[in-house]
This record gives C-alpha cells, structure tokens and sequence, in this order.
C-alpha cells in the first residue's frame, strides 16, 4: 500500500517538501474545524444566564406552539427563566404551556396573534405583560406556503400576509416591548424567522422584498438610558 501512494506522489508535478507542507496545512485546518465544532456543540458554556436577572426573569418567544418554537421555550424554562409564549392555535398552545408548567414551578402564560394579520394593536397584545421583567425576546414565528405555479398564484392579500407574518410582525412586537426593554441592564431580542426562509426562483421578487426588511438588525440590546 505504502508503495502504491509512494507511485501517486513520485507522479504528481510537485516538490515532496511542498506536497507534505500542504498536507500539513490541511490536516491543521481540519482539525481545526472539528475542535471548533466539538467546542461549539459539546465545550462551550451557555451564555444565556446573562440574561437571568432582576425579579422573576420572562423569556418572550413567538411561534411557540410546535417544532423549534417549543423546544427553545422549553430550554429557556429548564435554564431559569419564566415564560411567555406566542402562538395562533389556543388550543395547542394550552397545551404546550400546560407540559411546560409540569416540568417545574415557575410561571408560563401565553397570548393568542395570527401574525399573518395586519391589523394587531400591538399595545394591547404586550399590555397584559407591561409590568414583567421581560428580559430575552425570541422571534420563531414565520413560515410560507409553496406555490407550484409561482408567485403570480398568490393573491396580493397572501403575499401581504407572508410579508407581515415573517417581518411585520416581529418587528412591531418587539417594538412595543421596548419600553419594558430599554430599562434592563441586558436584554436580547433575536429574530430568526426571515433568516430561516427559503426562496426558490417562482418566489424571487418576494425574496428580495424581505431581503430589503432584514436591514432592521436581529439582535436588538436594550441599554440603560442616560
């Protein structure tokens, strides 16, 4: 075998020295790759404790109702905080908030939106919440229907809804949140929805249109005010 690969290298148009310099840099770059893929998933402590201060600390998380929305609720519960959830469905999101409340004894309550809908009075959706101690805001909620015959099937009401569903609506909320926001020491609002959506050719004007909305930053730190 030692032979066999002696015959490929003697072969290749390349120096010896260099070949085994290149082999060198490229077996440093991968091991590289799996240290900082072993330190990102395995090695590395959670950040998210930051964010565990003052009284009864809340988590804020839209689309919680199934899938990621759900497990990153109940991650952020196993990690000390309580809960509010979002979602469109009562029913499962009762029922979600009741297998979360299970698992210890903090507070978990939710509130009923169908982010497609432009006509929210966000005031009234966050007024329930004004006095928590709001302190992460996660942004799951999102998604799209597939059009085989391309974006001229929509109408303009349910590329609107999409629109609204995945920027509109996130946006808006966590700007009435920022009264309750701009006090803390530390605070952190991510949203993820537009990131996570893929466009496919039949929906490219609509994908540059949310590119447009994805110059609002994800990440918005709340500062104490001079």
């Amino acid at each position: 075998m030692a032979a066999a690969f002696q015959g490929v290298f003697d072969s290749l148009p390349v120096p010896p020295r260099l070949l085994t310099v290149f082999c060198g840099v490229y077996a440093a770059y991968q091991t590289r790759r799996l240290l900082d893929f072993v330190w990102f998933y395995c090695l590395r402590p959670s950040s998210v404790h930051r964010y565990i201060h003052g009284p009864a600390p809340y988590a804020l998380v839209t689309g919680a109702s199934d899938g990621i929305g759900k497990g990153v609720a109940r991650e952020l519960y196993e990690h000390g905080f309580n809960l509010v959830l979002h979602g469109r469905n009562e029913e499962k999101l009762r029922k979600v908030a009741d297998e979360i409340r299970a698992r210890g004894n903090r507070d978990v309550r939710y509130f009923i939106a169908d982010a497609s809908d432009p006509s929210h009075d966000f005031a009234k959706l966050v007024g329930p919440f004004a006095n928590l101690n709001i302190t992460v805001v996660i942004h799951n909620v999102g998604g799209s229907s597939i059009a085989e015959d391309g974006i001229d099937s929509f109408t303009d009401a349910s590329l609107a809804g999409i629109v609204h569903q995945n920027a509109m609506f996130p946006l808006l909320l966590t700007r009435a949140l920022l009264p309750s926001l701009a006090h803390l020491r530390q605070a952190w609002a991510r949203h993820r929805s537009i990131r996570r959506l893929r466009y496919r050719g039949h929906y490219a004007p609509a994908a540059r249109r949310l590119r447009r909305l994805e110059g609002v930053p994800p990440r918005a730190r709340a500062r104490p005010r001079q």
